[in-house]
């Protein structure tokens, strides 16, 4: 536990930094251009973001602090057959991927704690998030969260290029299963656009 608690820091700073976006659109949703102009180079260059199909980002809902980004990322245009939702994309400083290095089991019982949750809830109270599931998928750490400000939702976290990174789904009625495959495409994306190959499933699963 101790090599996971001592990026703790780190992965509170990412955290912190996704739960303050302003969130001020309809039902709860940003607004969002419909259409945007890929690829986005985010951070000097660093990373480009990139989404799930029919998602695009948007260089004008990009936040940069501290080395670190969060991307607000929406449909390409409304046109398209995409689910109405909102991809959250977080980026955590240079080395903060890190924190990976733990393994997926300790990551989640991390995240399990008290400290974790917080991290995790858009309040930072932890008595205000439930972890419904947890698990290594592809390298990832996928979550189903329950949260008393934003509802249930999916969250993916993984290394990508030695940083940190968080991904989440929101909408208007949007299914669980859209939302866990809008987050995995998403990281899948990030992936491909940044060369970073896919890996192996990790070993270890908790749920």
């Amino acid at each position: 536990m101790s090599i996971w608690i001592s990026k703790a820091v780190s992965l509170a700073g990412l955290m912190c930094l996704a739960a303050c976006q302003p969130v001020d659109g309809p039902q709860g949703l940003p607004r969002l251009s419909l259409l945007a102009s890929p690829p986005v180079a985010v951070l000097d260059g660093s990373v480009v973001l990139a989404a799930a199909r029919g998602y695009c980002p948007d260089p004008a809902l990009v936040t940069e602090t501290d080395g670190a980004a969060v991307a607000l990322i929406g449909r390409c245009s409304d046109r398209v057959s995409a689910h109405p939702a909102v991809l959250t994309v977080s980026i955590g400083p240079a080395g903060s991927g890190s924190a990976m290095v733990a393994g997926p089991a300790t990551v989640v019982a991390f995240l399990q704690g008290d400290a974790g949750r917080a991290m995790l809830s858009r309040d930072g109270k932890a008595q205000n998030v439930q972890i419904l599931s947890a698990r290594a998928v592809d390298g990832q750490v996928l979550l189903q969260l329950q949260d008393a400000a934003v509802g249930r939702h999916w969250r993916a976290m993984l290394d990508l290029s030695g940083r940190l990174v968080s991904i989440t789904a929101a909408g208007p009625g949007l299914p669980d299963a859209v939302g866990r495959a809008l987050v995995q495409d998403t990281a899948t994306a990030l992936r491909r656009a940044n060369r970073t190959p896919e890996r192996a499933p990790l070993p270890g699963k908790s749920e």
